[in-house]
């Protein structure tokens, strides 16, 4: 609280805040990616799955392996840490 700040005053700076990090957190779900699916297989991501629930990629040994290859798990892995470190 600061010097000068009534307790009313820093009780609605403090909820003001929370509202705003609550659109943050609601923002930063809705950023989530999926993996990239295109028709040609060479260019979809080992990681991507299609409707039909299989793997929609040529390359074999990244799906083995679980390798990501579009970005996705590495940006949900930052939204999900920013999201952690969020938490009410």
């Amino acid at each position: 609280m600061r010097k000068e700040e009534s307790l009313e005053a820093a009780f609605e700076r403090g909820r003001k805040l929370q509202e705003h990090v609550t659109l943050l957190r609601k923002t930063l779900e809705e950023l989530k990616r999926s993996h990239t699916e295109v028709d040609d297989c060479w260019y979809s991501c080992p990681m991507g799955i299609d409707e039909n629930g299989d793997h929609n990629s040529c390359n074999k040994e990244e799906i083995e392996n679980g390798v990501c290859l579009c970005g996705a798990d590495n940006t949900n892995a930052k939204i999900d840490a920013t999201l952690e470190a969020t938490q009410p």
